[in-house]
């Protein structure tokens, strides 16, 4: 006999109790990575600044990109930007397994400066 509702269904085995695993990855699971990436023209190039994350899987998500420039960036400016782009993205990087610190450390920040922009 069919009855007109669902109030003789058992929906208590599909309520699923545990909490979901945590998005926060390991630090140290993934790899920052800034390139000087040249982009070769006709008869001349430009230079562009990309800083990407590769995470345990092989997986690469770019992060933040400088403008292009003729020629190709100084160690100093890398450095600079580097560490301006980590201190930025610090939320985003820890949340993807980056280790912020030793990274910071990497391209010659100091951690006091990591720690005054929240």
């Amino acid at each position: 006999m069919m009855h007109g509702g669902f109030a003789e269904l058992d929906l208590d085995d599909l309520i699923d109790e545990d909490l979901p695993p945590s998005t926060v990855r390991t630090p140290g699971s993934a790899t920052f990575h800034v390139e000087d990436k040249m982009t070769a023209l006709f008869v001349s190039a430009t230079w562009q600044l990309v800083a990407t994350v590769t995470d345990n899987r092989g997986t690469v998500t770019t992060i933040a990109q400088s403008t292009e420039q003729p020629s190709a960036h100084s160690v100093a400016f890398m450095q600079r930007w580097a560490r301006a782009t980590i201190r930025n993205n610090k939320k985003q990087l820890r949340k993807m397994g980056v280790d912020v610190e030793a990274t910071y450390l990497k391209w010659g920040g100091i951690l006091e400066d990591l720690e005054e922009t929240g």
